[in-house]
């Protein structure tokens, strides 16, 4: 029997349909994360044991005296070492409970409950996708005892689980604008300046809009491409001017028209020198002196200025990478292993998330099958977003924002074998 035309098929509930049918399940999963993030945490002991990274010292430092300023060991001046955003959200948490035990319990409550609304969220997307409900629903499961950056994901001194709803907002308007095709009809001003605001998040977002609007352009007609041209240059204008305060604040402070961040240089001379490992903890453990942790090279920030501090690390960084081109591939090889196969101990752990991402890369091809719209969004992610980390120290915190990603693909390719093993018949398309 053939549907009335507009009717959707079932088990495929229209576009943006948020929880359609199952509220209750949504709020179990965020209320089970939300628990358990909590309780990990104050077995962890982070709502007494304070230590601020950079944005929490940036916070302390607006709170304090309204100035962007001072990430470091000792006090060094204005700074560009993070994105605006959430230094400033933090610092209004600090101006208004302090900056002691009672505003580290909220940072860490608001990036518990952020995380679980990321876990809570995952059935929605299993729609907007146009993925099967049951995958969303395995991945909201698996995203409630999945945590793959125990600080990361709830001390909040770092803004990833933020980061990790911003890219689901991005990813969510990314595919309905295509599908929809409404930039034909007129020009989306309201994507550039989400945009705009997630740069002011994280600067990774800026390949990452850079890698959809190239696809875009190759996925539109011919007729079409004019108007998408014209499309896509509103959505960089008018990101670019809602990140234009931030530049024209770091020219007048640091005396250089910074768009993202200051710290590259910094970054590079850390993961690329004379003894340097791939991963953070060893370098800042003890092989690379860092300005958060060793009073020299705080002060040389103080007396040079940051702008300059980074530019001379730039150099130095890029000169060793020249010099030593097969210790850099080396080190750029492990980056790339550990971003996509994680070595965190323990053992089980490392099991864990390498099957994670051969079942997400799985569940990715099996998207494509069906939904290219939907597929293409995932791919440029994972195409863009990893790029700058191939090439610095590599963190488990780094990859948090797109692990939703990986966990909802993967969560299709379970779906897949498990409709496999009870019906033994061949993989049917989404």
């Amino acid at each position: 029997m053939r549907r009335p035309a507009g009717t959707p098929a079932v088990g495929r509930p229209p576009f943006g349909a948020v929880f359609s049918g199952d509220p209750a399940f949504a709020a179990a999963v965020f209320a089970a994360a939300f628990a358990l993030r909590v309780v990990l945490a104050w077995r962890a002991g982070f709502f007494t044991a304070i230590e601020p990274d950079e944005m929490v010292k940036i916070a302390y430092s607006l709170a304090a005296t309204g100035r962007f300023a001072d990430p470091y060991l000792i006090p060094t001046g204005p700074t560009a070492h993070t994105m605006p955003v959430y230094p400033l959200f933090l610092a209004l948490v600090f101006k208004t409970f302090g900056a002691g035990v009672a505003g580290e319990s909220v940072k860490i409550v608001a990036a518990c409950a952020a995380s679980a609304l990321r876990c809570a969220l995952l059935p929605l997307f299993s729609r907007a996708l146009r993925i099967p409900p049951r995958a969303g629903r395995i991945a909201a499961a698996i995203s409630v005892f999945y945590v793959s950056a125990l600080q990361t994901e709830v001390r909040g001194s770092w803004d990833h689980p933020w980061l990790a709803l911003g890219l689901m907002g991005l990813t969510w308007m990314t595919i309905r604008i295509w599908r929809s095709g409404s930039w034909r009809a007129s020009l989306p001003w309201p994507y550039g300046a989400a945009w705009g605001l997630a740069i002011l998040s994280y600067a990774s977002f800026i390949p990452l809009l850079v890698c959809l609007l190239i696809i875009g352009a190759s996925a539109a007609a011919r007729q079409d491409r004019g108007r998408y041209v014209a499309a896509a240059l509103a959505t960089l204008v008018c990101a670019g001017i809602v990140v234009s305060p931030w530049a024209l604040r770091n020219y007048r402070e640091l005396g250089k028209p910074i768009v993202t961040r200051s710290n590259l240089g910094l970054e590079l001379w850390l993961s690329n020198g004379p003894g340097a490992a791939f991963d953070v903890s060893t370098n800042l453990g003890w092989r690379r002196p860092h300005p958060s942790t060793n009073r020299e090279e705080a002060e040389r920030v103080a007396r040079m200025g940051e702008a300059a501090y980074n530019e001379e690390k730039l150099r130095a960084a890029l000169a060793w990478m020249a010099g030593n081109p097969a210790e850099f591939a080396r080190l750029s090889l492990r980056r790339f292993a550990a971003w996509w196969f994680p070595p965190a101990p323990p053992a089980a752990r490392r099991i864990f998330s390498a099957a994670l991402t051969i079942l997400a890369f799985a569940g990715l091809y099996r998207m494509f099958l069906s939904d290219r719209v939907g597929g293409s969004v995932l791919l440029a992610t994972w195409m863009s977003l990893p790029l700058i980390y191939y090439f610095i120290q590599w963190s488990t915190k780094y990859r948090f924002p797109m692990e939703w990603e990986l966990v909802l693909t993967a969560s299709i390719a379970i779906d897949a074998a498990w409709d496999w093993a009870r019906n033994r018949r061949p993989f049917r398309p989404l």
